[in-house]
């Protein structure tokens, strides 16, 4: 039987876990491919993680199962766990992610019993409830029902009469800033106004526009992006190092 897998880690791309962990995959499964979300993701940043895993997990086949791997101290976090979203399966550490990647779903979660993988590496532990998951043994005896797990409330933009506080969520390699500002959110709110968007320096964009090259060469620009997100982003450069922006810096958007 044909298997997918995605991996997101914070491993990093050069990672010799990363390898090993593609490689214990492989060698569990006859027929798989292993796809790799993200591997880049910032150490221990598990709301990044839970952003790319979010908005790509739906374009991948029925009974993938995404494992997220990112801020993984067993010591620290001690369980793994399991749920289910649709056709869709995922495994994580109890370190609030899963929560960021399913929010508002109400899903049986289920803790994986390793007590016989203790001085297992991460990597077995988590090809271990792959296994199971994919070969549909995923028992009682190894996955036990909880109710009480760690959990995060999604980071919503907020919103004070005439702006809209947002923060960068993500910077991709080529240093857009992708905020958690949705255009449908927005056009809420527009009503006929003018938008302001105001970045760091006193810099200010007048207005959104539909692709980067509307705008001058060198100029910023504020568009919306495929998953309906606004970002900033600068035509020919990099707005998130010109701006010395990072995951969690403020964009405020003013209607006038």
């Amino acid at each position: 039987m044909h298997h997918h897998i995605t991996i997101t880690t914070d491993a990093g791309p050069e990672s010799v876990y990363v390898s090993a962990f593609k490689g214990i995959l492989y060698s569990a499964f006859q027929e798989v491919v292993v796809t790799e979300i993200n591997t880049n993701i910032s150490t221990r940043n598990i709301q990044q993680a839970a952003f790319y895993v979010h908005n790509t997990y739906n374009y991948f086949p029925p009974n993938t199962l995404h494992i997220i791997d990112v801020d993984s101290s067993f010591v620290l976090h001690k369980r793994l766990l399991y749920t289910k979203q649709g056709d869709h399966h995922f495994i994580a550490l109890d370190n609030g992610v899963l929560s960021l990647v399913l929010p508002n779903a109400e899903n049986q979660v289920f803790e994986v019993e390793m007590d016989l993988l203790l001085n297992q590496s991460r990597y077995h532990k988590f090809a271990f409830a792959t296994q199971h998951v994919l070969n549909e043994t995923n028992t009682p005896d190894f996955f036990k029902p909880i109710t009480r797990y760690k959990t995060f409330m999604q980071e919503l933009p907020s919103i004070m009469g005439n702006r809209i506080t947002a923060n960068v969520l993500a910077i991709d390699k080529y240093g857009n800033c992708i905020t958690n500002l949705s255009l449908s959110e927005l056009q809420k709110h527009i009503k006929g106004r003018k938008v302001l968007v105001h970045l760091p320096h006193g810099d200010v964009i007048e207005g959104l526009n539909e692709s980067y090259y509307e705008v001058p060469y060198g100029d910023f620009v504020c568009i919306k992006n495929n998953m309906d997100l606004l970002e900033i982003a600068i035509n020919g450069g990099n707005a998130g190092k010109l701006l010395g922006m990072h995951d969690k810096s403020p964009v405020i958007f003013e209607f006038e």
